[in-house]
């Protein structure tokens, strides 16, 4: 059951910020699910978690690879039916996604442009109206 939501607003950078969340969640030693809207960006987001940093390394891989299991970030174009394989959910989908309250914290992302803005706005009442209240940062210049 989800405990936790947190939106983060006005990013510049949302892709970027992606990575840095990630980098983050798994430095607390917990394992992450980033849902994507489609293959593109997924594939986006797969090139720059090699590349973010020139000094580190952000272990990822598809949900359906073989080494998902040991792997502390995961990408995927849709949730799995059956047990979540991480505690935390990344969603960057472009909406509600189905099955969330399975995770145990939900992580958003919003962009600086009006458009990203109102999906929050969608996305955060519907949260509320599922009884869930939201914690929002905003990241206005970072």
């Amino acid at each position: 059951m989800t405990q936790q939501i947190d939106f983060y607003h006005h990013v510049r950078d949302p892709l970027g910020f992606a990575c840095k969340l990630a980098s983050t969640v798994m430095g607390k030693g917990q394992r992450l699910l980033v849902l994507l809207p489609d293959s593109a960006s997924l594939a986006r987001l797969d090139e720059l978690l090699w590349t973010w940093q020139p000094t580190s390394f952000i272990p990822h891989c598809t949900l359906d690879h073989p080494h998902a299991a040991e792997t502390p970030v995961l990408l995927s174009t849709q949730l799995p039916a059956g047990a979540v394989p991480a505690p935390v959910l990344l969603n960057l989908s472009l909406g509600v996604p189905e099955g969330y309250a399975r995770f145990e914290r939900l992580l958003e992302i919003v962009g600086e442009d009006p458009s990203s803005l109102a999906r929050a706005r969608q996305v955060a009442r519907a949260y509320k109206a599922a009884g869930l209240a939201a914690v929002y940062h905003d990241m206005t210049g970072r």
